[in-house]
């Protein structure tokens, strides 16, 4: 049998990663437990009603005294390690943040505790594994083993029409950027472009901020430009890769950048920030700062007036999950 902890995993990338891994696992009739901490994570993947595959909810103290048994064959896939020697197991590192010892302050202290957690209890599995050869540096600083072991959902090219010049598939957070991209596309709008972006932002009271600016952006293009639709499903999200010409990516740091391996996976262009990630990811990457408002509308205007036609764009990362899933069900 093989354990899946996964109590800190909400939604965005590493929810469909982990909504990958388990529909893998099932596919391969293997039992497992996957545990997880919130209830719509529970409730999405309950729906699926797996055969091999059991969806425990867990809370925050269950999870630290599991940390505190023995268990072999576990994928801890929130990043940190166990509190004893866990055999045949792997800490998969989703967050560089807690790789790299922060400055001392109260806003610090969480991301400090999960630090000195990383840093004094990974020797208590296998090894590290994660996506990039960024985050695989900075655990080797650590002085653990790591492997390379991304993999990613393979986007089904669909048969529709094109509807949108540009999508940016993501969850909302500063890091993601969504501020200076509509700035961006306001100046665009202003040089006189006529062009459309599908984006998806939950409706929702915590991002009022950026739903009233898409709808002041489009209020005075007297169109609409920022084609806001909402929290969407898995379909939907393959549904609106498909529907566009190009993915504009502008998010600050990601630990892998899925979506990107996702457009180009479907053929899209790919447009993006200027960061690690990007080139950890594809090859001939066309790139803008993404900290700066007028080298975003500058990328976009250039790819409008087709300056991005003969790119070859290719995707550079091989899918690890069928020696991921061979590992932990020796």
């Amino acid at each position: 049998m093989i354990t899946i902890e996964a109590s800190n995993i909400y939604l965005g990338g590493g929810y469909i990663l982990l909504e990958e891994l388990v529909k893998t696992l099932e596919s391969k009739r293997i039992v497992s437990k996957i545990y997880v901490g919130y209830d719509i994570v529970y409730s999405k993947l309950s729906a699926f009603g797996f055969q091999y595959i059991y969806i425990i909810k867990t809370t925050t103290l269950n999870t630290l005294f599991r940390y505190f048994v023995t268990k072999s064959n576990t994928l801890y896939f929130c990043s940190l390690p166990p509190f004893r020697k866990s055999p045949n197991s792997i800490v998969y590192s989703h967050n560089p943040h807690i790789l790299i010892r922060p400055s001392f302050s109260i806003s610090n202290m969480k991301y400090i505790l999960y630090y000195y957690w990383v840093k004094y209890f990974g020797r208590n599995t296998d090894f590290f594994a994660c996506q990039t050869d960024s985050v695989a540096r900075k655990i080797q600083a650590l002085g653990y083993k790591v492997r390379l072991m991304p993999f990613y959902v393979k986007t089904n090219r669909l048969d529709v029409v094109k509807q949108y010049d540009f999508c940016y598939i993501s969850t909302v957070a500063p890091h993601k950027n969504h501020n200076r991209l509509f700035d961006a596309i306001e100046t665009v709008i202003q040089e006189g472009y006529n062009f459309t972006i599908a984006v998806t932002i939950r409706d929702s009271q915590a991002n009022k901020h950026l739903i009233d600016k898409i709808n002041i952006i489009n209020n005075k293009a007297n169109r609409e430009v920022i084609v806001n639709k909402g929290f969407v499903s898995r379909f939907e999200v393959e549904f609106i890769l498909n529907s566009s010409y190009t993915l504009l990516f502008p998010s600050l740091t990601e630990t892998f950048g899925l979506p990107i391996a996702e457009a180009l996976s479907c053929g899209l262009g790919v447009i993006a920030s200027d960061r690690p990630y990007v080139y950890n990811l594809m090859a001939n990457p066309v790139v803008f700062d993404p900290e700066n408002t007028q080298s975003i509308a500058n990328a976009i205007i250039k790819h409008l007036n087709g300056e991005n036609k003969f790119v070859n764009q290719t995707l550079l990362v091989e899918d690890k999950i069928e020696e991921l899933i061979g590992i932990l069900n020796k």
